[in-house]
């Protein structure tokens, strides 16, 4: 399941490579009491509603420099990208011990202001991470993906890049995914 997930993920990024004409975005929002910052783009003539795909840089990465991997050149039609900001510099997303940021509320404060400004698919939301950032994905599809999830949305294919995924790290028994 784990490997069709990241395969699935890839396939559908690669699917919209009609490299399509876009405009880069920008916005915050709040989450946690806190101002948060993303960046990202959408293509310049969307077919709503779009496919969402979050990405996650890694520690000690700002969503600037996450952007210039250039994942966005893939964007097709059909979908937008959002490379949220870390909560600051150095940080790490989901490790923040003895923070009161919780960046699995941030995630889902997050798709809710994506949505309320754009028209997403909410039913095809994709996420991925680089190190840290990959670490962090799946722990968020463990926790929104899970059969006994409270969470209000679902991931439907994720990509982990050099990431270490172990469910220790949510201090759970398994990844029910």
């Amino acid at each position: 399941m784990k490997n069709l997930s990241i395969f699935t993920l890839l396939v559908s990024i690669s699917l919209c490579s009609t490299l399509s004409a876009q405009q880069s975005i920008s916005g915050s929002f709040s989450s946690n009491g806190n101002t948060r910052a993303y960046l990202g783009a959408i293509p310049d003539n969307p077919e709503p509603p779009m496919r969402l795909v979050i990405l996650f840089c890694g520690v000690g990465e700002t969503a600037e420099q996450m952007a210039q991997r250039h994942f966005n050149d893939y964007l097709g039609n059909n979908t937008m990208v959002v490379y949220p900001e870390p909560w600051f510099w150095l940080s790490s997303f989901g490790y923040e011990i003895g923070s009161e940021q919780d960046d699995f509320q941030m995630v889902e404060d997050l798709i809710g202001h994506i949505n309320s400004n754009y028209s997403i698919d909410l039913n095809d939301i994709c996420i991925g991470g680089l190190s840290n950032g990959g670490s962090f994905t799946y722990n968020l599809v463990c926790e929104y993906n899970s059969t006994t999830s409270t969470r209000p949305y679902r991931f439907k294919a994720f990509a982990v890049v050099a990431g270490v995924m172990l469910a220790s790290d949510l201090n759970v028994d398994s990844c029910n995914i």
